[in-house]
Parts: C-alpha cells; structure tokens; sequence
C-alpha cells in the first residue's frame, strides 16, 4: 500500500469541488431554479492579516511584493482589487 496522502491532500480538495459542482447542478437542472449564491463572498480574502509569503505567493513573488510594500494578504487584495498588481515592476506586462 501506498502512502497516506497529507490531510489536505489534491483527492481531498477534488472531492470538495466535485460536490460543489453536483450542488450546483442539482439546483439548476433538478429544481429548475437559479443557483442560490448567498454564502459566498468571491471578492474577499479570507485571511486579511496574513503574510504574503504564507498565502501561497511564490518566494519570488512575495519579495516583489515587499518591495512594493504589500507585505499582507490585504495588501495584496487591495491592490488586486484596485487594479494596481498589473503595473508593479515584475506583475504583469514589462
């Protein structure tokens, strides 16, 4: 047998995703209703105080960033949200 696979394992995150999907379908082809959105915030980060180095960013990445002075997840999803990663040296076009 192989290995156990670490809590958060790519099956496990699969398997969330696939029963978002059947939810969904459900509500849409079963119930011949619209998909009901509330209790999702697509536009907030979930941990605002978070450093950017913790929140997935490449080492890279969040050096560019500090550089920057976006040194949080809030940071960053401030300036995602203003529209500003794209002009920062290193983000975007060059």
């Amino acid at each position: 047998m192989g290995k156990r696979g670490a809590k958060g394992s790519k099956r496990n995150v699969i398997g969330a995703v696939a029963r978002r999907i059947a939810s969904s379908l459900y509500w849409v082809m079963v119930k011949n209703e619209d998909l009901p959105y509330n209790g999702y915030d697509f536009y907030e980060f979930s941990t605002p105080g978070t450093p950017a180095l913790s929140i997935g960013l490449s080492k890279r990445d969040a050096s560019l960033l500090a550089e920057q002075g976006l040194e949080t997840s809030g940071d960053v999803e401030e300036a995602c949200t203003a529209g500003k990663l794209h002009s920062l040296k290193g983000f975007g076009k060059a």
